[in-house]
């Protein structure tokens, strides 16, 4: 039995291994025609719902663009999607962006979302591109939370409480009586 679920995993690892290749191949197809369309590079930095910006994203930005000149050779388009993370880190891959292209122009594309320190990282850009869905969010101290692994509005954690509080209250009102 053992050998006939490895032979089964070993299967589906191949099935998504190659699924996956396809779609980063159909992404960079994608990109590229983009790229032609627009004369200039683009660079999607795209986080999904449970990955935000962080520090060390920092370093991969810097040192992708370091290993990939080509992307400061002409105007850049950052295609973004995130629910935020930490603003500091935002702020640094907008500075490393800025300083990296001179005097070239950088448009920020929201894609769909650019939450919180999405938003800083948005308004690192000389033009912000959106379309009819497309969203900024509030730029809000964010609390990271080791349990969930997770970036947490200071705003929600402090609403909850209040909440909390005052139904403390109510039932201990209601309990007196």
């Amino acid at each position: 039995m053992g050998l006939n679920l490895n032979n089964h995993l070993r299967e589906l690892r191949q099935v998504i291994s190659r699924r996956l290749n396809q779609l980063l191949e159909n992404i960079d197809e994608k990109t590229s025609e983009l790229e032609r369309l627009f004369n200039k590079n683009i660079f999607l930095l795209i986080f999904h719902s449970r990955c935000s910006i962080e520090r060390d994203i920092v370093d991969d930005v810097l040192l992708f663009l370091l290993n990939n000149e080509k992307y400061l050779e002409k105007d850049l388009i950052l295609a973004l999607d995130t629910f935020g993370g930490d603003a500091d880190a935002a702020y640094h891959i907008g500075q490393v962006l800025q300083n990296k292209l001179g005097d070239k122009e950088l448009s920020v594309l929201i894609l769909r979302y650019a939450k919180s320190a999405g938003t800083l990282l948005a308004c690192a850009g000389d033009k912000i591109l959106m379309h009819s869905a497309s969203e900024l969010g509030p730029i809000d101290p964010q609390i990271y939370l080791e349990e969930t692994k997770r970036w947490v509005s200071a705003k929600t954690i402090r609403d909850s409480l209040r909440q909390a509080l005052e139904t403390l209250k109510e039932l201990n009102i209601n309990n007196e009586k």
